[in-house]
């Protein structure tokens, strides 16, 4: 009986990780980041950067080399993230989107962090001995001040995310209330 019970307390725990994780990067996933942005408390006084990230060329990787070579990359894009920042909270939202919440302690250049973000993704891969080019298209603000919430910077750095990817590849930009 205490078999059983210590099973089903394993198998409980691990259907909430795969619950709110992504199972192919191991990133926590859209569904942690929404329950972390509705926590009243995560911010607690903090300030956080908030960086949307979206892959540029990753459609073409599927198409041409397949999606084994598709998830390949993801793979390397999050191990690149986590050495960007190790320490924070990175979220895989799904297809070749990511979320990175980075909590800002003294004066941090959040354009000089982003243009980080894109070196890093856009360093080449190789795949299958292929040669791989993605790009990265990122939108960033702050939660935490001036009464931006950590849903509300979610959102903000997406905007900013899309206004990057119109500007072509490899840019990031900074959000704007002319975004919205």
């Amino acid at each position: 009986m205490s078999h059983e019970i210590s099973r089903r307390i394993l198998a409980e725990r691990d259907v909430d990780w795969i619950a709110f994780h992504d199972p192919l990067t191991k990133l926590p996933n859209r569904r942690l980041l929404d329950a972390v942005a509705a926590r009243e408390d995560f911010l607690s006084g903090d300030r956080y950067g908030v960086f949307s990230i979206d892959l540029d060329g990753f459609k073409k990787v599927n198409d041409l080399l397949g999606h084994d070579s598709g998830d390949a990359a993801l793979k390397i894009t999050s191990e690149r993230l986590a050495e960007v920042f190790p320490d924070e909270h990175i979220y895989r939202l799904g297809g070749d989107e990511f979320v990175v919440l980075a909590k800002l302690r003294g004066q941090v250049d959040l354009k000089a962090l982003s243009a980080r973000i894109v070196r890093a993704i856009s360093k080449p891969m190789t795949i299958k001995g292929a040669t791989v080019d993605l790009g990265a298209s990122v939108g960033y603000t702050v939660a935490g001040i001036n009464g931006v919430t950590l849903a509300d910077a979610i959102h903000q750095s997406d905007c900013a995310m899309y206004a990057s990817k119109k500007m072509g590849r490899n840019n990031a930009s900074a959000f704007t209330p002319a975004m919205l």
